[in-house]
């Protein structure tokens, strides 16, 4: 789940007596810190004089007490960035220094005698001995500037295991020529090379440690952490059946309860159950917890199924008792979901939700079928031809069929297999001419496939769904008769003795003596030898 709110949440520990409480907020050992307060050490003011509320930095001198500086834990989510930075300094005494810099500093590191207010200790800095280094086994920290002072920024990116992921923290060292020597030197600016980009829920710890062998008064100031949140809120991975695994919430979000397919999860009792209208389903077990009121529709399955067993191409989405997905490029239609509605459906395989005919006759699609390489047998003729139509239109292939009448007056509609349509490109890119898949020859007499029929053809029809690289305003898409589909009409009498009326279902409209629709007819005229056509004004 995502949100449009861009949310930035920055921490920062500028030390002065006038954040303490924010900043105690936002950080871990904020009541344990040694606070020094003096100009040189301090970065958050500019250079030039004391501030009103003080100069104060933190101070790691590296002996029990002084370990471990302040500290941020975060918690993250997938997409979330992490910018982090904190400016050091650090002073090595020199002996029998006569300057009153010198003697400060001697005096400082030897909590002698000092102006007040220049050291101020935490209320738990007393208590805060023997600070343990956390995590110093994962951290490489063999490298940085040997002169320097073994102090850090440290940071170590976690999973929701607390399982570390090392190749995303790491540590920044203090650099030697940050070392004041009474002439207020820069601070090292230590932060990561880039930001860190979080890809997995987790946790993110960053700290401030000096781990020098020997003590050596380290300062540090201004400890900045900007965690820039990814729009990710909440994140959800399903087994096949719907059941739930690696969620995650981030912290203080109102969570989604509408799961797996979009239902909503019952889990008032600890159920886990989800809401699909009709009934619940458990996807502990992938079944439903009734069993369906139209089982005696599919007797082959248990009547507590849940999408047949293979939830990987089919879906429910209402739990009810038939939608079917077709595979445009193969032709291979699945059936996808079972209803008791009065007409079917069939959508687009892509997405299984795009829809390509959203009124079909009950038993002209069935689970399995390929119209596009096998054809189609019906004696539903009305409800045949719309199908092919519409399919046609959505796929904007040209679909051919002939209806067949038997002895006894009875009808079959053959629906043609429609693979291997060839398109003409002119110099531009437009298609000048589509030529169909499907044969339009037909012969005197037809079998059906099963042998049940047996009859002769009356009429044929072939579809002109357009094309979308079609030039605008010409004839493809239009009822108009090519040249081929004379041909074709000359053709089938002269060699197989057939002469019926052809019927060309149009995308676009099409004006022709007078007369605009979308359906036209043509016949050969054997008179004449020639085959004329006329335009419906409105689809018969």
């Amino acid at each position: 789940m995502f949100t449009a709110k861009d949310e930035v949440d920055n921490s920062q520990a500028t030390y002065e007596t006038a954040n303490s409480n924010v900043e105690q907020s936002k950080f871990l050992n904020h009541d344990k810190v040694r606070y020094i307060n003096h100009p040189f050490y301090d970065h958050t003011k500019a250079k030039g004089g004391p501030s009103p509320e003080g100069d104060f930095s933190q101070r790691l001198s590296g002996n029990d007490q002084e370990k471990i500086g302040l500290t941020r834990s975060i918690s993250v989510m997938p997409g979330d960035k992490l910018s982090i930075e904190v400016f050091a300094k650090y002073y090595q005494p020199i002996p029998n220094d006569p300057s009153a810099f010198g003697q400060l500093m001697y005096n400082i590191i030897n909590s002698l005698a000092v102006p007040a207010g220049t050291i101020i200790d935490g209320a738990g800095y007393a208590l805060s001995a023997n600070n343990s280094l956390p995590f110093v086994d994962g951290l490489n920290k063999s490298g940085g500037d040997p002169a320097a002072p073994k102090a850090y920024l440290n940071w170590i990116v976690f999973n929701r295991d607390y399982i570390p992921n090392m190749d995303k923290s790491g540590f920044k060292r203090i650099t030697a020529n940050s070392k004041e020597d009474g002439t207020d030197v820069d601070h090292a600016w230590l932060k990561p090379d880039g930001e860190i980009v979080i890809d997995e829920p987790g946790f993110v710890y960053i700290w401030l440690s000096n781990e020098n062998e020997t003590p050596v008064e380290v300062y540090f100031d201004d400890f900045k952490v900007e965690h820039t949140k990814s729009p990710v809120i909440q994140q959800e991975e399903y087994y096949p059946f719907g059941l739930s695994f690696n969620q995650y919430n981030r912290e203080s979000s109102v969570s989604n309860e509408y799961k797996y397919n979009g239902k909503e999860l019952q889990d008032e009792l600890n159920l886990g159950w989800l809401d699909y209208g009709a009934r619940m389903s458990i996807p502990e077990i992938g079944r439903w917890i009734s069993a369906d009121p139209l089982a005696d529709e599919r007797w082959s399955f248990t009547p507590y199924n849940f999408v047949q067993n293979n939830p990987l191409i089919r879906v429910d989405q209402d739990g009810m008792l038939d939608d079917y997905a077709m595979d445009t490029k193969t032709g291979d239609i699945k059936l996808i979901k079972v209803t008791d509605d009065e007409k079917d459906k069939l959508v687009d395989a892509k997405d299984n939700s795009t829809v390509i005919v959203k009124d079909v006759d009950k038993g002209l699609l069935n689970d399995g079928s390929n119209i596009k390489q096998d054809g189609l047998e019906t004696t539903n003729v009305k409800g045949g031809v719309q199908l092919a139509f519409d399919i046609s239109k959505y796929t904007s292939e040209e679909i051919v069929g002939v209806e067949y009448q038997n002895t006894n007056g009875g009808k079959l509609l053959e629906i043609r297999p429609y693979e291997g349509q060839v398109v003409s490109k002119d110099k531009d890119g437009f298609v000048t001419n589509v030529k169909s898949g499907a044969s339009q020859e037909i012969k005197p007499t037809y079998t059906s496939k099963d042998g049940s029929f047996t009859g002769t053809p009356t009429r044929a029809f072939h579809t002109h769904p357009g094309h979308p690289d079609a030039r605008p305003g010409g004839d493809i898409g239009k009822p108009i008769p090519s040249y081929a589909d004379r041909e074709i009409a000359r053709q089938n009498y002269n060699v197989n003795g057939v002469n019926i009326p052809f019927y060309i279902l149009g995308k676009i409209p099409a004006t022709y003596n007078n007369v605009t629709g979308t359906q036209s007819v043509y016949k050969y005229d054997k008179s004449t030898r020639s085959v004329p056509y006329k335009i419906f004004p409105t689809q018969k």
